[in-house]
């Protein structure tokens, strides 16, 4: 796995896909309060400043070369307006997990679609990742069809796997390989 040592910025379409910045902090603590965005997730976010405090880890692990987590930028109007992360790697084993979240208003357009496509081209050719998966929660069709849409193919579930908001979940394991 060919981990990169500057951080890596991808441009697809009208979207920018670049480091995170204080500047992100507020947006990201407006989305992930909000009770629609956070349903299916395991997010508990108290405060801005919890999340700003992300951002320096985020740039550690990358130095680490344990995580890449993109902030989604619409160039045409500069908002933020998610994230879509690797984190978890392990070098050794060429693999991690992948991870994404749109603010409620940009569900349904197709964008983190198009985002994952480019993303995951990105991890299995330029970074040689051999096993990409992510975890995600069983009620969440919306994601386990993204992830089915992208040939990830369903592992297993995770019986009671997550507790959210005082409720255990059970989640589902996908993966992608880069040959098979």
């Amino acid at each position: 796995m060919k981990f990169p040592k500057k951080f890596p910025t991808i441009k697809v379409s009208k979207y920018l896909l670049r480091e995170t910045k204080k500047g992100d902090a507020k947006f990201y603590f407006a989305s992930l309060t909000d009770p629609k965005t956070i349903k299916y997730t395991s997010y508990n976010v108290k405060s801005v400043s919890k999340i700003e405090k992300w951002f320096t880890d985020y740039k550690t692990q990358f130095k680490e070369t344990k995580r890449i987590s993109w902030a989604i930028e619409d160039t045409e109007n500069k908002k933020t307006i998610g994230e879509v992360s690797l984190f978890d790697v392990q070098v050794d084993h060429e693999k991690g997990e992948i991870g994404y979240f749109l603010a409620r208003e940009y569900w349904g357009q197709g964008i983190m679609s198009e985002i994952l496509e480019a993303v995951i081209k990105y991890l299995f050719h330029d970074l040689q990742i051999n096993r990409l998966q992510s975890i995600v929660m069983k009620e969440n069709l919306g994601s386990r069809c993204l992830l089915e849409k992208n040939k990830f193919k369903q592992e297993g579930i995770l019986h009671k796997y997550k507790r959210c908001r005082s409720k255990y979940f059970d989640f589902i394991l996908y993966a992608k390989l880069a040959k098979g």
